[in-house]
């Protein structure tokens, strides 16, 4: 097969694409949350309906609050919004708290009107004279409403605002779960090897069945350093759903591998051909499809997820999707022909 003749600009494209990834890693660095370097998190909600996340931001990066600049803000049902952030004073907690309440403030139109409020003591009559005074002018609201007086106008806050109190997130809990991501992702690396051998082990004729563990392990590598890398790249924030995200993936792409390396076990012990090289291709050949198809399925379900999901889940289904392409490509173009290299190196 191609795949098999052509392998080696396949290796040096996947090199590119690892060597790429790298260097983003470590120059632009990774936009670490505070699940990990610990901070605070809080959520406020809106009586009615919240504004737009873009919006939301913008309203705090011009309140110029301090130690806000690492501040990640998801939805959160129909009418809030989840805060975290590194800073741990409950003086900036409020203060975004205030920023946000006034925005969320209805400026009444400054025109000759009359304002009949149900439940309300007294009406008003404002003129534009009235208006211009620097008197401030006074307008009894509804019960169910609260009311803000400025100078010149009368502001009406029909959108109330609650804030739950702040819970911290110490460094040392940061560390625990950075520490348990790392231990968890070395325990199913070494789970894999190990049943990859086992399951091979009368598979051994051509290449010995820890081979396949290890090339399997080589191409999970590559499929976890590459979304990592596009993380850098878009300055997505590094949380525990980023972890889930690397777990999913890896095993995501040693399906797709496994599949490809059963079938040429068969092939193998039912001796096709002779030649290893020719074994593989063969395997791939009869799993090609089958491979695009399987991952095509997944591909559509996350990419449902990342355009009409909700918003806290757009960053975990893009790295999903992301490292689907790479564990796909890397279990056709990658795994496989790395098992021929070995092969040819023992002689096989």
């Amino acid at each position: 097969m191609f795949v098999i003749k052509y392998r080696k600009i396949f290796f040096i494209f996947s090199g590119l694409l690892v060597i790429t990834s790298l260097a983003l890693i470590f120059i632009r660095g990774l936009n670490i949350g505070i699940d990990f370097t610990g901070g605070s998190e809080f959520e406020i909600k809106y009586e009615t309906n919240r504004p737009e996340i873009s919006e939301a931001r913008q309203i705090i990066q011009a309140a110029n609050i301090e130690g806000a600049e690492k501040l990640s803000i998801r939805p959160i049902g129909e009418n809030g919004f989840y805060f975290q952030m590194q800073s741990t004073a409950s003086t900036t907690h409020q203060v975004i708290f205030n920023a946000l309440e006034q925005a969320a403030l209805i400026t009444m139109p400054q025109k000759t009107s009359t304002t009949t409020l149900q439940n309300a003591s007294t009406t008003n009559i404002l003129t534009e004279t009235e208006l211009s005074l620097e008197q401030p002018v006074l307008v009894t609201a509804p019960q169910n409403a609260s009311t803000t007086t400025l100078q010149g106008a009368s502001v009406t806050n029909t959108n109330m605002l609650t804030k739950t109190e702040p819970s911290i997130i110490g460094p040392s809990a940061g560390a625990e779960l950075s520490s348990k991501a790392w231990v968890a992702i070395i325990i199913v690396v070494f789970a894999i090897i190990l049943f990859i051998a086992y399951a091979f082990r009368h598979a051994s004729e051509k290449v010995s069945s820890w081979n396949y563990g290890i090339v399997a392990i080589i191409a999970l590598i590559h499929d976890i350093i590459i979304p990592t890398g596009v993380v850098a790249l878009l300055g997505l924030e590094v949380t525990s759903l980023f972890v889930i995200a690397l777990l999913a993936i890896l095993g995501l792409s040693v399906n797709d591998t496994i599949v490809v390396f059963d079938r040429v076990r068969e092939n193998v012990k039912f001796k096709v051909v002779r030649n290893f090289s020719e074994i593989v291709g063969k395997s791939l050949q009869q799993t090609f499809v089958r491979s695009i198809n399987t991952s095509l399925t997944t591909l559509f379900v996350l990419l449902a997820l990342f355009f009409v999901g909700p918003e806290n889940t757009k960053d975990f289904a893009l790295v999903l999707v992301i490292g689907l392409i790479a564990g796909t490509y890397s279990s056709i173009f990658l795994a496989s022909p790395l098992l021929v290299e070995i092969g040819k190196k023992q002689g096989k």
